[in-house]
């Protein structure tokens, strides 16, 4: 169901390229958005001073979800009333862009999203212990932590499945991972994910929402369902049975359905 002159646009989660959408969510989107190169936010005038000028590598602190946002809306520029489609990282850009300007919205699609990823008093989420483990992992050689990545995106499936029974609607997701020249530029995007509380701006969505969760997504903890309905019981929680953090890819048929329903109703 791709919604003819609707703008159906979607953002990627951490280390992946659009173009996972493009894949396992063609029939539902119709604009592909990638997350910005933290060393290409200097691109657009005032977002990147760099901290010492006499390098040409960029200050990835100046990689905030402010910035990101700026970018992006940089990208969609002359664009309205669109309908945002958000996964994990990609739905906590969504619900910043709506706060900064929900003019310019009309609905919003969030996929295994948290305004707030970071485990706090009286919050489920990851805890620092597992913060550091990701980390530590990011560290390791390109081809170690893609395998240790690619385990958490399968879950709860075997990590060999990654590449043949889960994904046999096509190439494997670990085609749509940024390329082993990025994946340290990305570091800041980490920081984005660990450090936003998005809270505030969950609370103020006011146009149609329906966020879809996965039973058994090893990164947000179905549990978060109780705490997002007190946040704003506006939203449309779906959650799908047995699915893990990426359920367009394991559950696509399922996905597309709830999707579809929920279009039908705005569009």
């Amino acid at each position: 169901m791709n919604a003819g002159s609707d703008v159906i646009a979607f953002i990627p989660g951490w280390g992946f390229k659009s173009s996972i959408g493009k894949q396992y969510l063609h029939q539902i989107c119709n604009t592909f958005i990638d997350l910005p190169d933290p060393w290409g936010l200097s691109d657009l005038p005032d977002l990147w001073i760099p901290s010492d000028t006499s390098t040409s590598n960029p200050d990835l602190k100046s990689c905030s979800i402010e910035n990101v946002c700026r970018h992006m809306e940089a990208a969609l520029s002359g664009r309205r009333r669109m309908i945002l489609l958000g996964w994990s990282l990609g739905g906590l850009i969504a619900v910043n862009l709506y706060h900064r300007k929900p003019e310019n919205y009309k609905a919003m699609i969030l996929v295994n999203f948290t305004p707030c990823f970071s485990k706090g008093v009286r919050w489920p989420g990851i805890s620092l212990s597992n913060q550091r483990i990701f980390t530590d992992n990011l560290e390791q050689p390109y081809q170690t932590f893609v395998t240790y990545y690619l385990s958490l995106m399968a879950y709860p499936y075997p990590s060999s499945l990654v590449s043949s029974a889960m994904l046999a609607t096509g190439a494997g997701i670990e085609t749509h991972l940024i390329s082993e020249a990025l994946i340290h530029r990305y570091k800041a995007y980490v920081t984005i994910l660990f450090q936003t509380d998005a809270r505030r701006q969950y609370v103020g969505i006011k146009i149609p929402a329906l966020l879809i969760q996965g039973s058994k997504d090893p990164i947000i903890p179905s549990s978060i369902h109780s705490y997002l309905k007190k946040l704003n019981p506006s939203v449309d929680y779906r959650c799908i049975e047995g699915a893990g953090h990426v359920p367009f890819v394991s559950h696509s048929k399922e996905t597309h359905r709830l999707i579809q329903n929920f279009l039908e109703t705005v569009l």
